[in-house]
């Protein structure tokens, strides 16, 4: 079978994700095609060849949670591209899966499969893995993350890779706590409120190499003299802080973590943690 897997992975925990299952694939003898929506090229979604989904027999989804939902450049390609692709291969089905904090996936599985049901693509399941915050990801996939989607390739590769019925979709898609149903609606004006710490740049260490611009998964920056962040663009992943080399892009660590575990002693974990839907 031909796979076209498409992810995006600010801090690369969902690309390792990404590449497991393709190793997964690839040891069955199935032919794999990786699409990374994050890469520079693929901010303009009119640079994407579409060819590599004509002939695809399955097609997986991947995307880190931000906020409850998934990253914009994700939604943004199932929305536009979604039709198209279901012009040019009317036979293919897809998996879709999610990489998060441990806090909460929110909403995002619906975020993914709402766009293939309404262009009729069948789902034969979707997992959701937890993954480390941005500043400690060396030693990822944990084993719980292995054994997760291990155990998910199995299960479809058992059931022949066959389609599940929209209900069995729909109810892995609503399996969420009451607090989080209620906070969803309000994820707008809680940001605004409790946005997370700032991104400060320093222009005396900036030598406008464009390496956070190049690098921003959401295309939330340019350069006028030096970087500006469009503050509605940004989701707060800091990659851009990581990538500069020059250190002239600074957050607070602390107070990111503090952020994090207000919002864990709120909403509490997600149990399970780790899980596979098929």
């Amino acid at each position: 079978m031909k796979i076209a897997i498409v992810y995006i992975s600010p801090n690369k925990t969902t690309q390792k994700v990404s590449r497991e299952l393709a190793r997964l694939f690839t040891a069955d003898n199935h032919t794999v095609a990786e699409v990374d929506l994050g890469r520079k090229e693929h901010r303009d979604r009119r640079n994407i060849d579409l060819n590599v989904f004509a002939d695809a027999d399955i097609m997986g989804f991947g995307s880190p949670v931000f906020h409850m939902k998934i990253l914009p450049p994700m939604a943004g390609f199932l929305d536009e591209a979604l039709p198209q692709i279901k012009r040019m291969n009317r036979s293919a089905r897809a998996f879709v899966y999610l990489t998060y904090g441990g806090t909460t996936t929110g909403k995002s599985f619906t975020n993914m499969v709402d766009p293939l049901k309404r262009n009729q693509i069948p789902i034969m399941g979707g997992f959701k893995v937890c993954a480390p915050h941005f500043w400690h990801t060396e030693n990822y996939p944990y084993k719980e993350t292995l054994w997760t989607i291990n155990d998910f390739y199995a299960a479809v590769k058992k059931g022949g890779f066959q389609e599940l019925e929209w209900s069995k979709v729909n109810e892995f898609c609503s399996n969420q706590k009451p607090i989080i149903k209620a906070f969803y609606p309000l994820m707008g004006a809680l940001r605004k409120l409790r946005g997370m710490p700032e991104i400060k740049y320093d222009r005396s260490n900036c030598v406008k190499c464009k390496k956070c611009l190049n690098e921003c998964p959401v295309s939330a920056i340019e350069m006028i003299d030096f970087p500006i962040r469009d503050l509605h663009r940004c989701v707060y992943c800091y990659h851009c802080a990581l990538a500069c080399p020059k250190g002239a892009i600074t957050y607070s660590l602390e107070d990111v973590e503090k952020r994090i575990e207000e919002n864990q002693r709120i909403v509490g974990l997600e149990r399970p943690r780790n899980a596979f839907y098929v």
